[in-house]
């Protein structure tokens, strides 16, 4: 019995077209012998030749999406009255507090979750390494259902990196958003309203001129491509929600977002940065949409106590309200006009920030 010899360009091939030993030694076989029909043998095609990058590309694509429709969790919720208050009200005062609410957004001001978030107050779900998780959230009032997407994106380190670069050159407490709700940290509003060529938010993010006083080009360049990096990654995994933001664009008469959005390669024409928020549980009633955010941190890992909160939303089997547990990576989906909702008291040590990347189509 002779042993064939593997060379170095008989496992690049096999790399290449994916095929197993047996397979491949038949493939050069007949190459050798001089086949009076050649065929360009690979696994999807065996007529037709696919390159190793889209090959590579569909793979990641089929991959996901299996595992996004089949082994994805699913977890029954119901919203209603809140069951662990903020700090410093009791769970009647606050509920009354927020029945009597006049405000837009429905929230109280000051009301922050400052305290450690545990789990025997709080039903605590964390993504990290699992597979992506859906919550199916009955809303008592309106008996609608509602649904939170959320993936641990931890391992696409191009859109983390960059949003990461963008977000270090905005400044702590000096946001343009939200300034008199009682919040802490800061946020940034960022993009267009309506469509408004000249309209813009605040001093750090120009849209219409560059020249423009306070225009930070350190973070406006770079949160371009940001923007770029992670609509690529919305058009492989949630092109839904990315063409359903294009049809509700178009029709307040915006064709693409600005440049400073991503353009064409972005997914809508409006969002805003959070940076080491704690704020109130509240509803956002100029989303026009499902909103989605990608959360990020300066130092991986370093932030303490960092939670995404639903304290008015519990599972229906169950009395504890639902804090999803934030880290570098993590993405969220979810209707903010509907859904109540609110970022706990996040501990970061010195020189690290946690930063909240949210996109959204608004009304306004």
């Amino acid at each position: 019995m002779v042993v064939q010899k593997w060379t170095k360009w008989d496992t690049l091939l096999q790399h290449i077209f994916h095929m197993n030993p047996s397979t491949l030694r038949s493939c050069l076989s007949r190459a050798k012998k001089g086949s009076s029909n050649p065929k360009k043998y690979t696994k999807t095609n065996p007529t037709k030749p696919v390159s190793y990058k889209n090959e590579k590309r569909n793979k990641e694509k089929r991959f996901f999406r299996k595992l996004y429709s089949v082994k994805r969790k699913i977890i029954a919720c119901v919203q209603g009255k809140v069951l662990v208050p903020p700090d410093g009200y009791s769970s009647e005062s606050y509920n009354n507090s927020l029945e009597n609410s006049k405000k837009l957004r429905k929230y109280v001001t000051g009301a922050l979750y400052k305290s450690a978030i545990n789990d025997k107050d709080w039903y605590i779900i964390d993504c990290r390494n699992q597979d992506p998780i859906e919550l199916e959230v009955l809303l008592l009032e309106s008996g609608t259902k509602s649904i939170i997407k959320i993936v641990d994106f931890s391992g696409e380190h191009e859109v983390k990196g960059k949003f990461v670069d963008a977000c270090k050159h905005l400044k702590p407490n000096h946001g343009n958003s939200r300034k008199e709700t009682g919040d802490e940290g800061c946020m940034y509003g960022l993009g267009r309203r309506n469509g408004g060529e000249k309209k813009h938010f605040g001093k750090h993010f120009a849209i219409s001129d560059q020249n423009a006083k306070g225009f930070n080009k350190d973070f406006t360049y770079k949160y371009v491509a940001a923007c770029k990096a992670f609509g690529h990654l919305m058009r492989r995994y949630f092109l839904s929600i990315v063409n359903s933001y294009k049809e509700k664009e178009r029709a307040k008469g915006i064709e693409n977002p600005g440049w400073q959005m991503g353009g064409h390669l972005g997914i809508c024409s409006s969002g805003d940065v959070s940076v080491d928020i704690c704020n109130a549980e509240h509803i956002d009633i100029n989303d026009d949409d499902v909103g989605v955010s990608m959360w990020v941190e300066t130092i991986p890992g370093n932030a303490q106590n960092w939670f995404f909160l639903l304290p008015s939303t519990r599972l229906i089997v169950g009395t504890k309200p639902i804090a999803i547990k934030l880290f570098h990576g993590v993405f969220i989906s979810w209707d903010g006009r509907v859904i109540r909702h609110c970022t706990s008291h996040t501990k970061v040590s010195n020189g690290n920030h946690a930063f909240g990347c949210f996109f959204c189509v608004t009304n306004r």
